[in-house]
């Protein structure tokens, strides 16, 4: 019997893996506007999942500020970063100053600037990739492709590795049931994903130059997932939020790209 989870995973997946793939492939504004949805919608519910202790107004400038560095990207060559830090910076500590009593303060300011700068500077990585100023253009929406496959590719193999293989817990306070074993399956994930994308939308680069770059992914995208787990592990919860059926949150779905796509950007960057 397949279970009602199952059936709504798949849905949603025969629904948005097709809109995504357009969406890479027209790049541009529209990729944009997609890159801005998810996340609007990542640091709202990084405020919520961690019911940190903001004015809605100063929620609202944040998120404001937080679309800023994917807009500098794609218009303004990553210009103005700086001041959006200092913004983020000023917006989380001076409301509090004449204005709110001790007590859990000091983990809002931190957790809420934390939060803005590593989602909105990580996934506004996703345009830098995207744009065709690290990779040849006519490459870019294949490496962006890769990406979000390899991600997906390397999670269902660390899975099914720690679940077969798995004895070693990776972070039990973290995340309990990840596993060293599965960790390392990770990496057979990335060869795998390495492999079938050198023979369809990345003939140019070729296996061996997949490989390290899937291995960068591994790594950062599992590290990624494990950050995520820090706050869901203290506030006791298993999803970030229940906004994807069968999927739980943005956050859950795309915590893994925070950190995969600079570290992926800055390796073609600089090793590429």
């Amino acid at each position: 019997m397949i279970s009602k989870n199952l059936i709504q995973r798949l849905v949603v997946a025969a629904i948005f893996i097709p809109l995504l793939l357009y969406v890479f492939h027209l790049g541009g504004i529209v990729f944009l506007g997609v890159v801005e949805v998810i996340i609007i919608l990542s640091v709202w519910e990084f405020f919520t999942l961690t019911k940190i202790k903001l004015y809605w107004w100063q929620k609202l400038l944040l998120v404001a500020l937080a679309i800023f560095p994917a807009i500098s990207n794609q218009f303004l060559d990553g210009r103005y970063l700086l001041e959006t830090i200092l913004g983020t910076m000023f917006l989380t500590t001076l409301p509090y100053t004449f204005t709110r009593g001790l007590g859990d303060v000091s983990r809002s300011i931190g957790v809420g600037f934390f939060g803005v700068i590593y989602l909105s500077l990580g996934l506004s990585s996703l345009i830098l990739l995207r744009s065709g100023t690290v990779v040849a253009p006519e490459l870019a929406a294949g490496w962006v492709t890769f990406l979000f496959a390899a991600i997906w590719i390397i999670d269902t193999a660390a899975y099914y590795v720690g679940v077969k293989r798995g004895r070693d817990k990776l972070s039990p306070a973290i995340s309990p049931n990840k596993t060293v074993q599965g960790f390392f399956g990770g990496f057979l994930g990335a060869v795998l994903a390495a492999g079938i994308f050198s023979v369809i939308f990345l003939k140019e680069v070729g296996f061996v130059g997949l490989i390290l770059p899937a291995m960068v992914i591994a790594f950062f995208g599992q590290l990624g997932d494990l950050v995520e787990s820090i706050f869901k592990r203290e506030m006791g919860v298993k999803d970030s939020s229940n906004l994807i059926p069968g999927h739980g949150g943005i956050l859950d779905r795309f915590d893994s790209l925070v950190f995969a796509a600079p570290a992926l950007y800055l390796y073609l960057r600089y090793l590429g």
